[in-house]
């Protein structure tokens, strides 16, 4: 699952073919991990009993890395068809499926609209 996952990969330009498209590259954000676990948070619900696992991957999980500014999350799923049988809930959330052509994977692309930027909660009372 991609929660670009929290963001998404392609925006105004998506229609241009990949290799075309210019690459962002931020320094880190020390807000990432925080974004990655609001849209964790979002989706569990969501997903709960069909997936065993949510995690943040790729270069923005990395602490200190400079990476392209897409939240990436993996879900794990014994069940790929029950997972896209939750479509209508994670359109709810602003996420849509994109065909990659690899069955064995699903991929979600959340819109950048539906994106929240939230802070994760202070452990202070």
């Amino acid at each position: 699952m991609d929660a670009a996952a929290a963001e998404p990969r392609a925006t105004a330009g998506e229609n241009v073919p990949v290799a075309e498209r210019a690459v962002e590259v931020v320094d880190y954000d020390p807000a990432w991990p925080g974004l990655a676990a609001a849209a964790i948070a979002d989706l569990a619900p969501v997903l709960r009993g069909v997936v065993t696992h949510i995690e943040h991957i790729g270069s923005t999980a990395v602490p200190g890395l400079a990476a392209k500014p897409t939240i990436d999350l993996m879900a794990a799923a014994p069940v790929l068809d029950d997972v896209a049988g939750r479509g209508p809930g994670l359109a709810a959330l602003g996420f849509h499926r994109h065909v990659n052509g690899m069955a064995d994977r699903l991929l979600y692309v959340r819109s950048r609209a539906t994106t929240r930027r939230r802070r994760p909660r202070s452990s202070r009372n």
